[in-house]
C-alpha cells in the first residue's frame, strides 16, 4: 500500500474534471469525485491491506477493509495480473490497465447515480459548452452504454444497481469512439486467508437477507393517507452476515397509503407512524397484535394529513406534480437531499437511503408534502416515475426551502 501523487493519467484527468465543471449548468450536482486515493500496485498489495486492516484504520474508505470483490473490466478476467494500478477513494475504486497502446481507468462508482445521468445528458450538445462532446451510445451485452468526450473519451453504464465508467486519453479519433467493446465488468473474489480467486460476474456471496413488511396507514373512513413515515427500530449488534445495504427501517406512505420496510426479524416488534421520521415520537403500534387487511399491517392515523399540516407550518416544503395539461400525477416518488451531504455521506457511514432528508410521494392529487426540518440549505431534488415494464424516469432539481417559509414548489411533468 501507498500513499503517494497520481500518476500522470490522474493527474491529467484531475485537470479535465475541473475544467469540465465549468461546463455544468448552474444547477447541476458536482460531487467531490478526486479525492486523493490510497493505491495498491497490484491485487496482493490490495488483500494484504485488507487482511491486516480493521475498518477503523481507514475510515475515509468506510467500506473498504471488508470489500469481499474488486470488479475489474472482463478483458482483464484471468488477468489481474495485468493491473498497473488500484485506487480507492470514498467514492469509487479505480483500475488503471494499458490495452493496445492505451491507458484506460475502469471505475466502479460507489453512489454512481450522478455520473449515470451526467453521461445520458451529455448526450445532448448543449449540456456541454466547453468541449464538442460527440456524444455516442450503443448497448453492449444487454447494457445500454453512453459515451462522451470532455477532455477524455468516457463510457459510462449501469448493471443492476451498479455504475462503472471506463476513460482514456489515447483514444485516437474521439469522433468515432472505439472502446465500447470494454465496456463489460467481471470481479474478482478477495478470500479471507489472503488468497485471491477468479470468478465469474454471476457468483454471489450468501447473506442474511432481510424480509419485506408492509404498513398501510388509512385515515378513520378508510381512505389512505400518503407521506407518513413508519419507522422500525434497527436490529441490535452488527452481524457480518448480514445484508445490511438491503435493510430499509424506515419508509413514506405511498399514494395507497403503504410504506414498504425491509427487517431483519430480530427488529424490534414495535413500529411508530408520523408526519417525519422522528426516531420513535409518533404512534406506537406493535406487529404483533396489529391487523392485517388483505396480508398488510393496517393502521388508522387519526390525525390530520401531512398535506394539511404542511400549508399552515412554516419550514414545510409541498411540491405539486403535473402533466402537460394540468392534471395530477399520482404515485411518483420523491427524495431530496442536501448536496454537502450528497458529497460524502460514505465518510459518515450512512445506507444511501439514508441520505434523503424530504422523503416521500405524490398523493392523488399530484401533492407531496414534508415537515422534515430545513434550512434554506442547497438540495438535489429527485423525481421517479416507475414505468410499467419496471424501468424508472428519473429527473432532477434544484431547490433551497427556507425554514420562515411556507415552501411550494409546482412542476410539470
Amino acid at each position: 500500500m501507498k500513499n503517494r501523487s497520481k500518476t500522470k493519467i490522474l493527474a491529467v484527468m484531475c485537470a479535465a474534471v475541473c475544467m469540465m465543471s465549468l461546463s455544468l449548468g448552474a444547477g447541476a450536482e458536482k460531487p467531490n469525485d478526486e479525492i486523493a486515493g490510497i493505491e495498491y500496485e497490484s491485487v496482493a498489495d490490495l488483500q494484504n491491506c485488507l487482511k491486516k486492516h480493521s475498518a477503523s484504520k481507514h475510515t475515509e474508505l468506510t467500506y473498504r477493509p471488508s470489500m469481499d470483490r474488486l470488479y475489474l473490466p472482463k478483458v482483464l478476467e484471468g488477468k489481474s495480473d495485468k493491473i498497473k494500478d488500484i485506487v480507492l477513494t470514498p467514492t469509487y475504486v479505480g483500475i488503471y490497465f494499458d490495452y493496445k497502446g492505451q491507458q484506460l481507468e475502469f471505475r466502479h462508482c460507489i453512489d454512481g447515480e450522478y455520473a449515470y445521468q451526467m453521461a445520458k445528458d451529455n448526450q445532448e450538445k448543449k449540456n456541454n459548452k466547453i468541449y464538442e462532446s460527440y456524444p455516442a451510445s450503443q448497448k453492449v451485452n444487454g447494457y445500454q452504454v453512453y459515451s462522451y468526450y470532455d477532455g477524455s473519451s468516457t463510457y459510462c453504464w449501469k448493471e443492476g444497481e451498479d455504475v462503472f465508467l471506463l476513460r482514456t486519453f489515447d483514444e485516437k479519433n474521439p469522433k468515432t469512439r472505439q472502446n465500447f467493446a470494454l465496456c463489460q465488468s467481471d470481479f474478482i473474489s478477495l478470500e479471507a486467508d489472503g488468497s485471491k480467486k477468479e470468478t465469474s460476474n454471476k457468483e454471489e456471496t450468501e447473506y442474511i437477507q432481510p424480509q419485506e413488511c408492509k404498513v398501510r396507514v388509512v385515515d378513520a373512513k378508510g381512505n389512505p393517507v400518503t407521506n407518513l413515515c413508519v419507522e422500525n427500530y434497527k436490529s441490535g449488534g452488527a452481524n457480518p452476515a448480514k445484508d445490511y445495504s438491503k435493510e430499509r427501517w424506515f419508509a413514506y406512505t405511498d399514494s395507497n397509503g403503504v410504506a414498504t420496510l425491509c427487517r431483519f426479524s430480530d427488529a424490534s416488534d414495535f413500529f411508530y407512524v408520523d408526519n417525519f421520521h422522528s426516531f420513535g415520537n409518533g404512534d406506537k403500534h406493535d406487529f404483533r397484535t396489529c391487523e392485517k387487511v388483505d396480508g398488510v399491517y393496517q393502521v388508522v392515523w387519526t390525525g390530520e394529513t401531512p398535506l394539511e399540516t404542511a400549508e399552515k407550518t412554516n419550514g414545510s416544503v409541498r411540491v405539486r406534480v403535473v402533466d402537460q395539461k394540468g392534471k395530477p400525477v399520482p404515485g411518483l416518488e420523491i427524495n431530496a437531499a442536501r448536496y454537502s451531504i450528497l458529497e460524502k455521506w460514505q465518510e459518515m457511514g450512512w445506507n444511501r437511503y439514508e441520505v434523503d432528508e424530504l422523503k416521500g410521494f405524490t398523493d392523488k392529487n399530484g401533492y407531496f408534502s414534508s415537515l422534515d426540518k430545513v434550512d434554506g440549505s442547497s438540495m438535489r431534488l429527485c423525481i421517479t416515475q416507475k414505468t410499467k415494464d419496471g424501468k424508472e424516469i428519473n429527473r432532477y432539481y434544484k431547490i433551497a426551502p427556507q425554514a420562515d417559509k411556507k415552501n411550494q414548489y409546482k412542476i410539470v411533468w
